[in-house]
């Protein structure tokens, strides 16, 4: 492709250190300086997919122009790493997002979604913090993500749902923590392995109480034919 030709003579040549940039389709250009992948600031809601489709963009950054949606941006194949924060959105769509089969890390964090889908979202890093989730139970898709950053959301916490206790007995310690709920309408979120720590281990603690009831029994009965066999 020709502009990404010229790109990299440009930053072969370029005296300054640091990759140079260049203005494309709405957007500042820039090196990442990994197999030859390009970032894409792009600050304008003006800015064309299309054009960028020409390009091999491995970052784009398209936070805080007031989007309602997420665009369609299909064309982007090599896209790894996508940055919607900032903006209005409401409703995510899905979270698959099969038109990126690379897509490593997904940005929505400050934005208005108040759902998740259900599906997975099965890639490396996805931040929906500072949202309007509301609910435990439309997390369900984010349980198969490596990291899921959920801080800042008037989530309940509904410590004694089996779904809440499935995260907080199966999730690593860095996912609990950076999963926010609030117990009380006055409270501000706070990390679920806090909030619903005490709960769930006395709840643990009393489903076990029948099992150690009945081996004490045992150990008992035992004991009492021992003695009787000896007399």
């Amino acid at each position: 492709m020709l502009i990404t030709s010229v790109f990299y003579i440009l930053l072969a040549l370029s005296p300054v250190k640091g990759p140079p940039r260049f203005f494309h389709s709405g957007c500042w250009i820039s090196g990442t300086g990994l197999n030859k992948f390009l970032a894409a600031d792009c600050g304008s809601f003006t800015f064309d997919i299309k054009g960028l489709a020409d390009l091999p963009i491995n970052s784009l950054d398209i936070s805080g122009i007031s989007l309602r949606e997420v665009p369609d941006l299909s064309g982007l194949q090599e896209l790894r790493h996508l940055d919607l924060s900032n903006n209005q959105i409401s409703y995510l769509p899905g979270c698959n997002f099969s038109a990126f089969p690379n897509l490593k890390s997904l940005n929505l964090s400050h934005n208005l979604i108040t759902e998740m889908p259900e599906e997975p979202c099965r890639m490396d890093s996805i931040d929906v913090s500072h949202n309007q989730l509301t609910d435990m139970h439309s997390l369900v898709g984010l349980f198969k993500t490596k990291d899921a950053r959920v801080m800042g959301n008037p989530i309940r916490c509904n410590c004694s749902s089996p779904l809440v206790q499935r995260f907080y007995t199966h999730a690593k310690q860095s996912t609990l923590r950076n999963i926010e709920c609030i117990l009380h309408d006055s409270d501000s979120p706070k990390p679920l392995s806090t909030q619903c720590h005490k709960e769930i281990n006395e709840e643990q603690t009393l489903s076990k109480l029948p099992i150690i009831v009945i081996i004490a029994l045992l150990i008992l009965v035992v004991g009492i034919i021992i003695l009787c066999n000896r007399h």
